[in-house]
């Protein structure tokens, strides 16, 4: 879910000053991407930091190990990734998808929250 917060904010930002054209999106598309590679990154890396103690992978196969496993954040990213690539490649309007991209993550928040909820719901007997 972390994700879709960071595209979210990637696009929210290449998009306040930046141009709309095709040629844009597919580069905003990029940046989204980039930006979701390096948030995982960082993040597995700050985890690795902050359990060196705890963990039995130290060094550098464990700090790889950490940060692998932050696909899901780089897999959350990919919808917003995909939206602006169907823009940049003409598929359809470039020019205001941020919107679009806001609203799909926004109910994919909403929907990956409600299964959670749903699963973590205490059985009653």
């Amino acid at each position: 879910m972390y994700g879709l917060l960071v595209s979210s904010s990637a696009v929210a930002a290449l998009t306040r000053f930046g141009e709309t054209t095709r040629a844009a999106r597919m580069d905003d598309a990029l940046w989204v991407l980039f930006t979701a590679l390096a948030s995982a990154l960082a993040h597995g890396y700050a985890h690795q930091i902050a359990h060196r103690d705890t963990q039995g992978h130290p060094g550098v196969r464990g700090v790889m190990r950490t940060v692998l496993a932050e696909w899901p954040l780089v897999l959350a990213a990919l919808p917003t990734t995909l939206l602006l690539c169907g823009a940049g490649l003409g598929w359809w309007r470039s020019e205001g998808i941020e919107y679009v991209a806001f609203g799909i993550n926004t109910g994919l928040l909403l929907c990956w929250g409600l299964v959670d909820a749903l699963l973590q719901r205490p059985s009653h007997r």
